[in-house]
Parts: C-alpha cells; structure tokens; sequence
C-alpha cells in the first residue's frame, strides 16, 4: 500500500497539470481566482475547476473578501476538460480497491491525492503567462479540511493568504 501512496503524484500530476493549464489559458484576462474542485473528503472520483473574474465581481462585492475568495460564490465551474484527469483517477481508483484498501487506507489515499492535486497546481502557477491569476486554492464546500488553508497559503502570496485566512481561518 505504501508503494502505491507514493505513485499517486507521479501518476496524476502530469495529467493534471496539462488539463489545468488548457482550462485556466482558456479564462478570461480578468480572472483572478481559480479553484480545484475535487468533491469530497471521502472520494475523488472527478475534478472540476472553479476560476472568478473582477466583473464577475459586483460593485457591491468588489471589496468584500467573501465574495472574492469563496468559491462558493464564483459564477464559471468548469466539467469539461479534466479527461486526462479523471481517466487516471479512475484508474488510481481502482488499484486501490484491488489492493483491498478503500477502508482502512481511503483518508491516506484522499491525502495523497490532495497532495498531487496542490502540487500541479503550483507547477501550473508557474506557467509564463498564468501569473496573471492572484488567487488559487483546493476547496471543499462546507469543510473545514486541512486542504484548503494548506492550498491557499502554498498557492499565494503572504498577503492574499492573510485576507483569505482573516475570512476563512
């Protein structure tokens, strides 16, 4: 089980990276914010991504960071284009229910997956022509998962993560 741990990130990250770089050079040059949305803390079975833009934002909301960093309130979710993604979790899937270990190994494995899906977006970030995006986090709606701060302090910079944390801890 260990040694199939280890290979989550070597087997989802170069298919990640390559579906999110096709969907975040396909936002508008106004976007500031995109997000990965893997669904659950107890099952990763497909992605979708999340991105706002300023005028998406009203004039209302323009300065309320609520508004500006909760994916929740975001207008464009994207289903599309995370094939690559979602073929090989799938298939990660399913090794790990022929190992006999979606009980007692599933949070390791939702962790490992995490892990994978925060280090191609940071390889992601990386991209000429992407740092145009200020903001960049994992979210599960309506959880307090570890994930979501761990993201949006490794994805920002010290003074958009200490908005976003003023507003979500």
């Amino acid at each position: 089980m260990e040694l199939f741990l280890t290979r989550v990130a070597d087997e989802l990250v170069p298919p990640l990276s390559a579906d999110l770089r096709t969907v975040l050079e396909a936002t508008p040059s106004d976007c500031y914010g995109y997000s990965l949305l893997p669904g659950s803390i107890h099952s990763v079975t497909s992605l979708v991504a999340a991105y706002n833009c300023e005028s998406d934002l009203t004039d209302e909301h323009r300065a309320d960071t609520y508004y500006r960093f909760s994916v929740d309130e975001w207008s464009h979710y994207v289903h599309e284009g995370f094939d690559q993604t979602n073929a090989k979790l799938v298939e990660l899937n399913n090794q790990l229910s022929e190992l006999g270990g979606e009980d007692q190994h599933t949070e390791a494995y939702i962790e490992a997956l995490f892990a994978a899906m925060l280090l191609a977006m940071k390889t992601v970030q990386s991209d000429a022509g992407l740092e145009r995006i200020e903001f960049g986090v994992i979210w599960l709606s309506d959880s307090g998962h570890g994930i979501i701060t761990r993201s949006a302090q490794t994805l920002n910079s010290a003074e958009v993560f200490e908005t976003f944390a003023a507003e979500f801890g």
